[in-house]
């Protein structure tokens, strides 16, 4: 009689457990979302809650430690096992060029520059470079795709750094002789503050940026006009104004959401509903069309920051929004 009574609950946990698996189904698919990015959604609100227990005076000191400590921008061993990436070394710096079937390129072929993010302590991590593997691979035979090592904003100023960059981009071209008639930006995360300076800088050299895109970015370098979303699974106001601070210590406490727009070229913003960093985002967005400037806004709803980065099928439709730009566009 027991063993009757075990399977028939056994039975039960079973059914109550696949109805909830269909349930969760469900309901990311009512969301028009992928399953993936709910999982991995709902993994990082987990360890959200579980961060609520650290202390705020451990949560600065541990951000302090990492933005201090030493670093090596180029000791990026994920790059040097790529036999498509190629450093190159210049007088103001580091590109990183990745191969796209170069035998199909030309030197007016355009040229996709990559701003990466890291809250502007950090150097491109291994994430983030799969990202940009994947950008890559979508303009094989098309364009030329370079990341650049941004220097961290705890050592180093964002005007001076903007104007290295500028520097380095123009060596770049110049000594692998290739044109900038045809020049984009992409930037995630802090990326899109040296991404839209050294876009100002090169346009006040004569350079034409054709159009910069923006994902998920990081324009707040204040405490101030910060709204944050009660659904971000990755905002914690703690840390991101620990990085604040370190940023003051070097930079001036700017909002580039408010920098002046009339020489920008067109900018296109990807953000995800559920990012506190999106408001600054959009707020230029409006600036832009509100002076009748080229921009898009691509909304991806139930999206946290930097969505992209992780593999999920929004991933790709992300890639996808900037191959269709800048080659659909020509």
């Amino acid at each position: 009689m027991s063993k009757n009574l075990d399977k028939a609950r056994l039975w039960r946990l079973g059914l109550a457990a696949a109805a909830t698996g269909i349930g969760y189904v469900y309901h990311a698919m009512s969301q028009e979302r992928s399953l993936k990015s709910k999982v991995i959604q709902d993994g990082l609100r987990v360890k959200k809650e579980a961060d609520r227990f650290m202390p705020a005076n451990k949560k600065i000191q541990a951000t302090e430690a990492y933005a201090n400590r030493p670093k090596n921008h180029e000791d990026l061993f994920f790059i040097t096992r790529d036999d498509k990436a190629q450093i190159l070394r210049g007088k103001k710096g580091v590109l990183i060029d990745l191969e796209t079937n170069v035998l199909s390129l030309t030197t007016a072929s355009p040229w996709i520059i990559y701003f990466h993010g890291g809250s502007g302590i950090d150097t491109l991590q291994e994430k983030e470079w799969h990202f940009v593997q994947k950008l890559a691979k979508s303009f094989e035979g098309e364009a030329y795709v370079s990341p650049v090592l941004i220097r961290s904003f705890a050592n180093h100023n964002i005007i001076d750094e903007a104007k290295r960059l500028s520097n380095l981009i123009t060596e770049m071209a110049n000594q692998m002789g290739r044109s900038v008639d045809q020049l984009y930006f992409v930037s995630s995360d802090t990326g899109a503050i040296p991404a839209l300076l050294v876009a100002d800088f090169l346009i006040q050299d004569k350079l034409k940026i054709e159009r910069v895109f923006l994902l998920s970015p990081w324009l707040n370098g204040t405490f101030e006009d910060v709204t944050v979303n009660p659904k971000d699974v990755l905002y914690d106001a703690t840390r991101v104004n620990a990085v604040k601070t370190i940023w003051q210590q070097k930079n001036p406490v700017l909002n580039y959401a408010k920098m002046p727009t009339e020489e920008l070229p067109a900018i296109d913003f990807v953000n995800g509903t559920d990012d506190s960093f999106a408001c600054d985002g959009h707020w230029l967005y409006k600036r832009l069309r509100a002076h009748n400037q080229q921009s898009n806004y691509y909304q991806f709803d139930f999206m946290h920051h930097q969505f992209y980065l992780d593999a999920i099928p929004e991933s790709q439709e992300v890639i996808e929004i900037i191959h269709q730009q800048i080659i659909g566009g020509e």
